[in-house]
Parts: C-alpha cells; sequence; structure tokens
C-alpha cells in the first residue's frame, strides 16, 4: 500500500495527512498528491510562485522596453525665431505662415514630432507684429495728411513771413525816429522832410509804406508798395 502525502499548492509543505484540505504551515489548499517519501507527481503541475515572489516582466526576458523619442519640428523653431526678429514685418507674415504649417505637422505626426508650444509662441508674436505695423501704417498716414493740410492752409509762406518782418521793421523805426524828435524840440514833426534833412534829420530815406500824423500817429499809406497794413 503507497502512502499518500499531499502537498501545499502554495508553500509545498507536506500535509502528514492525506484527510487534511488545507496546509498547516501556511493555510493553503492542499490539492498535489504524490507518494509518500517522493516529491510532488510528475503528472502534477507545479505549484504557483508563492505570494512574495514577483510577476514576471510584461516584456520577453532580456529584452528592455522600447520608449519612442519625439523630434523638435523644424518649423515651429523657425516660426518663433522670425516671430522675435520681426525683420521689418517680413518676419511676423512668415512666423504666421512657419507657425500654422508646424501645429499641423505636429498634429499629423502622432506624437512623433514635438514643438507645437513654438509654433503656438510664434504665432502670437507674428501677429502681434502685424498689429503694430497696421497701426504704423495708420498713424504715418495721419501724420502726412496733417502736415500736407498744415502747410497749406495754415503756415503762411517764407515770401509772406519776409515780407510782414520788413513791414514791422520799418514801422517801428519811423516811430522812434518820431519820438526821438519830439524829445528834442517838444513837438513832432509837421513833415517827413523834417526827419530826413536838416539839423535833426533821423531817418536816412523817408518810408515807402508808412507816414504820420502831427500826434505822431504812424499808418500805412494806402497802395503801398510793401503791401504793409
Amino acid at each position: 500500500m503507497v502512502d499518500v502525502v499531499t502537498f501545499c499548492g502554495n508553500c509545498g509543505n507536506p500535509s502528514g495527512d492525506a484527510a487534511d484540505r488545507f496546509c498547516r504551515k501556511c493555510g493553503g489548499p492542499l490539492d498535489h498528491a504524490t507518494a509518500a517519501g517522493v516529491g510532488p507527481s510528475i503528472d502534477a503541475p507545479p505549484p504557483p510562485y508563492p505570494s512574495s515572489t514577483p510577476p514576471p516582466p510584461p516584456y520577453p526576458a532580456g529584452a528592455p522596453p522600447t520608449f519612442r523619442q519625439q523630434s523638435m519640428n523644424g518649423l515651429a523653431i523657425a516660426s518663433l525665431v522670425l516671430g522675435i526678429l520681426w525683420l521689418y514685418w517680413l518676419g511676423s507674415i512668415l512666423a504666421l505662415v512657419f507657425g500654422y504649417i508646424a501645429r499641423k505637422q505636429i498634429d499629423r505626426s502622432n506624437g512623433n514630432e514635438k514643438g507645437r508650444g513654438l509654433a503656438t509662441a510664434g504665432i502670437v508674436l507674428g501677429w502681434v507684429g502685424i498689429g503694430l505695423a497696421v497701426v504704423g501704417i495708420v498713424v504715418g498716414i495721419f501724420v502726412f495728411a496733417a502736415g500736407n493740410t498744415h502747410s497749406s492752409g495754415n503756415v503762411p509762406s517764407v515770401n509772406s513771413t519776409s515780407q510782414s518782418q520788413d513791414c514791422s521793421a520799418e514801422k517801428d523805426t519811423l516811430s522812434t525816429a518820431l519820438e526821438a524828435y519830439k524829445a528834442e524840440t517838444g513837438a513832432y514833426p509837421t513833415s517827413m522832410s523834417q526827419l530826413t534833412t536838416g539839423q535833426y534829420a533821423l531817418l536816412r530815406t523817408a518810408p515807402a509804406d508808412y507816414a504820420f500824423d502831427s500826434l505822431g500817429n504812424v499808418r500805412a499809406i494806402p497802395d503801398n508798395p510793401g503791401g504793409c497794413t
């Protein structure tokens, strides 16, 4: 008669009693029968891994896991650089074009390319550059139009400014001579010749645009050659 010994399916410990259903050591089920003095039967499946043994790796032994490496999209980098450089608005336009193309390429790469953030930054800088360009053009047109209006309607010409200065100098010279004559004689002269000849000649020539009365008031001669008023 062959004694039957059951072994624990968890730790492999023999029970010592064929009637036992659970291991006396770990409490696991006793589901593998063998002959006395012999190890587990060849027909019985091997015991499972003990609870303390980690499960095997999900990949074949000796083969390390592979990781997919992403590459940086070149147009995304170009978009950011051109958006920063600006290049008289040309860089802003190219930053927009390259940025939108780069984002489409990155979305279609299934994770093989990166740089969407750089492309977005280039697009933002591109729009900022275009906005500043539009503002600069509008301001330039406004300044140019305002300058033309000012020069054509409000600013006197060089000739008219010089004529006004000549009239003012002539009038001031005559007024000064009248006051000097009165200070010397006690009264204003009665004719222009008294200021140009004689003892109190204060003027080399008579003014061509102005005259005076007995009270020393200076007034412009009608239709004077200098156009003075």
